[in-house]
């Protein structure tokens, strides 16, 4: 809640012929998409010394809402970070000149480095996937398009906690691997809600989403203590329809971490004890939702016989065979008009 706090910023904005002080925050919210559809919380402060409503606008990134186009002269602020050294800017200055439709192609002006990630306003498909939703005592209220009101007023020199939702359900398509999103969410206080809020003023938080795609662990269930496995990390959506193998993955057994190869494998021993145990298994990157699993130690199951498959095929086919010669034998020697 310090850091919230720290974060948070104070500005003075008029809705009346008096004066509010209003704060929202933190400024900005790095995120991604989660297993969970909350993705991040924010705070708004009502700084006065009258209840108000908490009014909160998601809000769209166009320049004609039935285009769906980008506004050009805002495409220059929009977010670049530095994967070297942390620097985070806008496209500005890391494109001196830049103009919007130029390559997005730039350098840190800090380190150099030609490592970055920019940042690209949420596209129109995400947007609907975007909600947000009262947290701890505050519930909200649909009142428009993007738009949401406390049901509750927030008291003098009090807090209101919203969540930010983001169901990611229907987004895991190849079109979204190694997106980065930029939205903005606006936070205001109204007294009385029996009047039409107008134009009103507010502060706005920006919320930086990198869309990421699970990883998916693939080892035995149980292992025999004192031997070699083999784990297999691959990501792809959730139900799997297509997979590929990650890059800078690391896999975590038994306090071991050690990286994936080329092929998307890596080997562990299971610890001897004296009794069976269950272990963790976890997958993690930073590109990438981590997977966990857990193994058990002991006596694998074998498949009910207890010779190995080949063998058992082989014996089944000789059990066939067997039995269709007795069938040909017992035809031959019983009459047929019988």
């Amino acid at each position: 809640m310090k850091k919230i706090c720290i974060l948070l910023i104070l500005t003075l904005f008029s809705t009346s012929a008096s004066a509010s002080l209003i704060g929202f925050g933190p400024a900005d919210i790095y995120t991604s998409n989660k297993e969970t559809i909350k993705i991040s919380q924010a705070t708004l402060i009502n700084g006065g010394d009258t209840p108000k409503y908490g009014v909160f606008t998601v809000m769209k990134p166009y320049s004609n809402n039935k285009t769906f186009e980008p506004v050009p002269n805002e495409m220059i602020h929009c977010r670049v970070t530095c994967k070297t050294c942390g620097w985070k800017g806008q496209r500005y200055e890391a494109i001196p000149g830049y103009q919007y439709g130029d390559p997005l192609i730039g350098e840190c002006p800090h380190c150099h480095s030609n490592q970055l990630v920019f940042y690209e306003p949420i596209p129109r498909d995400e947007l609907r996937f975007i909600s947000l939703k009262g947290s701890k005592n505050f519930h909200l209220q649909k009142i428009g398009d993007h738009t949401w009101r406390t049901v509750e007023k927030i008291q003098p020199r009090g807090t209101c906690s919203i969540d930010v939702l983001y169901d990611a359900t229907h987004s895991y398509i190849k079109e979204n691997e190694n997106k980065h999103w930029e939205l903005h969410i606006r936070g205001t206080l109204q007294e009385d809600i029996d009047k039409p809020m107008g134009m009103m003023g507010g502060v706005i938080i920006k919320l930086f989403i990198d869309f990421k795609f699970p990883l998916h662990i693939s080892a035995p269930h149980k292992v025999k203590k004192g031997t070699n496995f083999t784990v297999k990390v691959v990501y792809g959506p959730p139900d799997k329809s297509w997979t590929k193998i990650p890059t800078n993955v690391e896999v975590t057994f038994n306090g071991e971490t050690k990286p994936l190869n080329e092929k998307g494998t890596v080997v562990f021993r299971m610890p001897e004890t004296r009794f069976d145990y269950e272990y963790e298994l976890t997958a993690t990157g930073e590109n990438y939702l981590s997977d966990t699993i857990t193994i058990a130690s002991g006596i694998p199951k074998t498949t009910g016989l207890s010779i190995p498959i080949l063998p058992a095929i082989y014996f089944l086919i000789t059990i066939i065979i067997i039995f269709i010669i007795s069938v040909v034998v017992w035809r031959i020697k019983k009459p047929w008009y019988q």
